[in-house]
């Protein structure tokens, strides 16, 4: 089969909802002392589905999509943040992420999240790298908010105390300074009382004559 990678409404709903339930699936398995005998039965329903869903063709990502980001309007202040159905962490079509919903807070991008059982590092807290994937995927939003494409170029995190299990964890990020094509973004998270940690990042903007765009769209 071609490679394809439009995706029509009720395609993405139906992955969305697969997604939510593998997601389950994953806490239910790490957090749950489950029968051998019923986690054996589950794992031969799984690998039987593996096999279903392979059948279809590949999917590739369009590039070419990269390129509206420098012609769509900048959003406004209170307005959700949309992004690939299957973006990793944020994407509610990707079993592998949170997933993020993410909102425009003048000059914050910002979500709430609760951390459940599969994110599970030292007891009771969640993995540093869940803490630091989580600020990779939210400090891109930022982007979103000034209109342009970039890459990560750094991104340092800072755990000041850990981020718990089960209860709403807020995270946020705003543009703290820009040089021609360097963005620096800052983040943080806290569960209300306490700020549990925070992170610096480094983008590094695509200028919109690579896209196929006039030169010098959005450079700020």
């Amino acid at each position: 089969m071609e490679p394809t990678g439009e995706l029509d409404a009720d395609n993405v709903a139906a992955r969305e909802r697969l997604a939510d339930a593998i997601r389950a699936l994953n806490h239910a398995l790490v957090g749950h002392l489950a029968p051998t005998g019923s986690v054996i039965a589950a794992a031969d329903r799984v690998e039987q589905l593996v096999d279903e869903l392979r059948h279809g063709p590949r999917r590739v990502r369009e590039t070419s999509r990269m390129a509206q980001r420098y012609l769509e309007p900048l959003p406004a202040d209170g307005e959700l943040l949309l992004t690939s159905p299957e973006r990793p962490f944020a994407g509610r079509a990707n079993p592998y992420g949170i997933p993020l919903e993410v909102w425009y807070r003048a000059p914050w991008v910002q979500t709430e999240l609760v951390l459940g059982a599969a994110y599970e590092g030292a007891p009771g807290r969640s993995h540093g790298g869940v803490v630091a994937a989580i600020f990779d995927d939210l400090t891109g939003f930022v982007l979103s908010t000034l209109g342009v494409m970039a890459y990560t170029g750094r991104l340092t995190v800072h755990y000041h105390a850990g981020v718990p299990l089960d209860v709403p964890v807020v995270f946020r990020a705003r543009l703290a300074s820009r040089d021609g094509r360097k963005l620096f973004v800052e983040a943080e998270g806290s569960d209300g009382t306490t700020q549990l940690a925070t992170a610096e990042a480094l983008f590094i903007q695509i200028p919109s004559e690579r896209l196929g765009l006039p030169a010098g769209l959005r450079t700020g």
